[in-house]
Formats: C-alpha cells, structure tokens, sequence
C-alpha cells in the first residue's frame, strides 16, 4: 500500500493527470466529431440517391455516354473555360444517372 502511495505522491502525478483529462476530451470531441460526419454522409447519400422504388435505373449501356450532349455543348465548354465555380442542378429526379456522373466529372 505505501508503494502506491509513493506513486500518487510523485510531483509528476498532477501533470499526467492533466495529460489524461485532456486526452480523453480530445478522444470523446474526436467520436462525436465522426458520429456527425457519418450522420452527415449518411444524409447526403439519401438525398443523392432516396429509396424511391419508383426510380427504375436504366442500364449502363442505354446510358453510356448520355452525358455528352451535356458536357459537349459550347454553353457548358464556354462555362468551364471561365474557371472555377459552381454548377447548381435543380429540377425533378427525372436524370438521376445523369446527376450522379455529373458529380465524377
């Protein structure tokens, strides 16, 4: 029992006490941190994609290349050639293929 009183006792004892109280903070911010990612990730993964069973994907190769007429047109070359920005789509989940492959250009 004396031995584990010197242990307590030692000078350095408050400091790593410290180091552990601010470890475990740092730990517990860090979960809830990626809790709100994972949340976050989830929710935009729904919006993208929602679990709308009247949605019928068609298969790549009817879809393949479809985004060309798109990409391709001068509107949109003239648009990319200006630099950096923003491209906002809005409308009904009419082209949601189209919306995706958007996303990887």
């Amino acid at each position: 029992m004396l031995v584990a009183k010197k242990a307590f006792m030692k000078p350095d004892f408050d400091e790593k006490l410290k180091t552990v109280q601010a470890l475990s903070v740092l730990y517990s911010t860090t979960l809830q941190s990626k809790a709100i990612r994972e949340r976050q990730h989830d929710d935009i993964l729904k919006w993208i994609s929602p679990d709308d069973s009247s949605i019928t994907p068609k298969p790549v190769d009817e879809v393949a290349g479809s985004h060309r007429v798109f990409t391709d047109s001068e509107q949109y070359l003239n648009w990319v050639g200006e630099g950096p920005s923003a491209l906002i789509c809005s409308g009904q989940r009419t082209f949601t293929l189209l919306s995706i492959s958007l996303t990887l250009i």
